[in-house]
């Protein structure tokens, strides 16, 4: 698509860098984990909080420095489908 002289960049091939807070399991392992699906999918992480839960569930807060959202969209994909991730509780895009 073209507007005015210039392309449209697909949402897919745009950089971001994103705000991402996830509910885990409170166990060895999963912060490792996580490091390695985002470094997996071509994602680096600014910074990270790690936050001890209850219930056996601890609460992790990622900035990631910035990159293409399909790349951040495969990572969180693969989220969905680790019983270590108990809930994606937010996601924001940081422009």
């Amino acid at each position: 698509r073209l507007v005015g002289s210039e392309m449209c960049k697909e949402t897919a091939d745009t950089k971001s860098k994103f705000f991402l807070r996830l509910e885990v399991a409170d166990k060895q392992g999963v912060l490792a984990n996580i490091a390695s699906v985002l470094g997996n999918s071509g994602v680096s992480i600014a910074q990270v909080v790690q936050k001890s839960g209850k219930d056996g569930v601890a609460e992790l807060v990622i900035i990631t420095a910035e990159v293409l959202e399909k790349n951040f969209n495969d990572a969180m994909a693969v989220f969905k489908g680790l019983s270590a991730v108990k809930n994606i509780a937010g996601v924001i895009r940081v422009y």
